[in-house]
């Protein structure tokens, strides 16, 4: 049985992320500036923006959720976490650069620069 490797969507994942961070933000501390400014009572914006932050948030969890358990399919629980990480930071799943890639390219040039 052959093993495939799970489509992952870097950008989702990001965007999944941001997402669930704008939850935990305590924009609910806003409301009574919001309806200072657009004369409203301060009760009602206070419910309309936790009932909309949470709709955020939930969004974010279902797609960086999904994009993790596409993660979860090819990788063993001990590296679901540093894979993950490398997702949101390089956008691949793939721990060692490929020939060719410029991360690798910077340490070989300074190398021969000091052999020189």
């Amino acid at each position: 049985m052959e093993q495939t490797t799970p489509s992952i969507s870097a950008p989702r994942l990001r965007v999944g992320v941001l997402l669930v961070a704008l939850w935990w933000l305590p924009v609910w501390l806003l409301a009574p500036v919001i309806a200072a400014a657009w004369e409203l009572d301060s009760t009602n914006v206070w419910i309309a923006v936790m009932v909309v932050q949470t709709v955020i948030g939930l969004v974010g969890v279902l797609v960086a959720g999904r994009q993790v358990a596409r993660i979860m399919q090819g990788v063993s629980r001990r590296q679901m976490l540093p894979t993950v990480w490398r997702v949101l930071r390089h956008g691949t799943l793939s721990a060692a650069p490929g020939p060719g890639d410029p991360a690798a390219e910077p340490h070989r040039s300074a190398a021969r620069q000091r052999s020189d």
